[in-house]
């Protein structure tokens, strides 16, 4: 009898098992764009890595990048946070802002051109370590920027 109930307990479980995490990230966006990015600052400065959307031998999500997609997903027009932060002391902040303006871009079909970009961003020498995947490498934040730019 109890072979039949395990399936359906298993769907509900994997239905409700993230809402916790999600409501994480509701609150973390939530509001206007100034008070959620301040948020996400907040979040990313205690970074100690760049994480991809799917990170580790289980492909999970990190709320780093989740938190960022929300972010951009609701407040798309808001690129003047991202472009503030791209002067940010630190690293990881300033990774991830360069993420969301290029997502910002990206998402409404335009390029980010390194033109745009702050001269001394470009200059930064500070080792940005990135993960994506099971694959972890470390790259100077002036070089993952023009990076980031060329894959647009």
């Amino acid at each position: 009898m109890w072979v039949f109930l395990v399936p359906p307990l298993y769907c509900w479980w994997l239905l409700f098992h993230r809402l916790p995490y999600r409501w994480r990230i509701h609150r973390l966006v939530q509001g206007g764009p100034k008070a959620a990015w301040d948020r996400l600052v907040g979040l990313w400065g205690r970074a100690e890595c760049l994480y991809g959307s799917m990170v580790g031998p289980g492909l999970a999500s990190q709320i780093e990048n989740d938190a960022l997609e929300a972010y951009v997903a609701k407040h798309a027009g808001s690129e003047a946070h991202c472009f503030a932060a791209l002067a940010h002391e630190n690293r990881y902040v300033c990774a991830y802002a360069l993420r969301a303006l290029w997502r910002i871009r990206v998402t409404r079909g335009d390029e980010l051109r390194l033109e745009e970009l702050p001269a001394r961003l470009l200059e930064r020498s500070d080792p940005v370590e990135q993960q994506w995947g099971c694959f972890s490498w470390t790259t100077p934040l002036g070089e993952y920027a023009r990076d980031r730019v060329a894959e647009a």
